[in-house]
């Protein structure tokens, strides 16, 4: 019998802006698809400010300011109330008037997966998803523009031999037990046919059949390959690792992964 994993805990980025329905309304809606537990984290603080700078300026503005970041924090809040309302999901409400990134990390350190999207132009400062990802172990699910609302069927999988790729692979296996199709690839000599194989082997323990597709490296590089993949197919969510290194400010990014922060309009679910 295959051995059915699930998502226990989700944590969701509430930061207050133009895409924040639709990430709650996401995060709902695979909380109910695996029984999970779901916490909204909306932390709100005015884009490029630091914290010195916040208390540098006049009382005044310091209020004015306050004042903006509570009623955005109050508009989120009443959006979760209406979207969660009737459904039977567990859900936590946590707000804060600080930059979101401490803010999530702190609730991804214990969360099966991270619904976060790529930010969109707004005054609100936003956590970025592949510092998440490796500074709390977590994987992150970054929505593109045009992420569905149901579960994700059409499932890519990039494929190289590293252990980002393989912490990538065991965080999908919930996701992926629920796709109707699912594509194993790898690109030229950054993984052998063999290796491939192996992968699916491994992936079919867990009763998930996936094709299997070797591409041939080109003057391409291996994330444009898979990115532009992803878009011919029309897969609902790529799977494959995140690299970083180094000091935040100096990051230095593997191929694919840079490749992939690139394309905006596709959904990643990313780990490293």
């Amino acid at each position: 019998m295959a051995d059915t994993r699930t998502l226990t805990n989700l944590t969701v980025d509430a930061t207050p802006d133009s895409d924040v329905e639709r990430r709650l309304e996401i995060a709902l809606g695979l909380a109910a698809q695996f029984g999970s537990s779901l916490t909204a984290v909306c932390s709100a603080w005015p884009d490029g400010v630091s914290f010195a700078d916040a208390i540098a300026h006049s009382p005044f503005s310091s209020l004015a300011q306050e004042r903006e970041l509570r009623s955005g924090i109050a508009r989120v809040s009443s959006a979760f109330d209406r979207l969660a309302r009737g459904k039977t999901v567990d859900t936590q409400w946590c707000d804060s008037i600080a930059h979101p990134s401490a803010a999530i990390l702190d609730h991804a350190l214990l969360a099966d997966l991270v619904v976060m999207s790529t930010a969109p132009t707004s005054d609100f400062a936003h956590a970025d998803a592949l510092e998440v990802a490796a500074r709390s172990g977590s994987p992150v699910l970054r929505l593109g523009p045009e992420a569905p609302t149901t579960s994700f069927k059409n499932i890519l999988i990039c494929w190289r031999d590293s252990r980002e790729s393989r912490c990538a692979l065991r965080a999908a296996v919930p996701m992926l037990q629920h796709a109707t199709r699912i594509v194993l690839a790898g690109v030229g000599e950054d993984v052998s046919s063999d290796r491939l194989a192996e992968v699916g082997d491994y992936l079919s323990l867990y009763g998930v059949e996936a094709q299997i597709l070797h591409l041939s490296g080109n003057e391409a590089t291996p994330g444009t390959l898979l990115a532009d993949l992803s878009r011919r197919e029309d897969f609902h969510l790529v799977v494959a690792g995140a690299r970083a290194h180094g000091l935040w400010k100096e990051r230095i990014f593997g191929g694919v992964t840079r490749d992939f922060l690139a394309v905006t309009d596709i959904n990643w679910l990313l780990a490293n």
